[in-house]
């Protein structure tokens, strides 16, 4: 594990959970340097495991699916 996310021990769920109750756009918060260490650390973990190229890509990724998959419509299969 790098040596900046040492000791942060946030699932990128639990990241989620906290943006939903705080600003309503992971990549807006990153552009404005609202994000907490935790939450960089998430999208760091998302670029290192391949899931975006950058911290933005990841952040708009994350945004993406909190406004596509987590619709009440998909949890009914509308």
């Amino acid at each position: 594990m790098p040596p900046h996310l040492r000791g942060i021990s946030i699932s990128i769920k639990e990241a989620v959970t906290q943006m939903e109750n705080r600003i309503t756009s992971w990549r807006q918060a990153l552009d404005n340097g609202q994000l907490t260490a935790e939450q960089l650390a998430v999208l760091d973990e998302m670029v290192e495991q391949g899931q975006a190229v950058d911290r933005q890509a990841a952040a708009s990724m994350l945004d993406w699916q909190d406004a596509i998959i987590n619709k009440p419509e998909h949890m009914y299969g509308f």
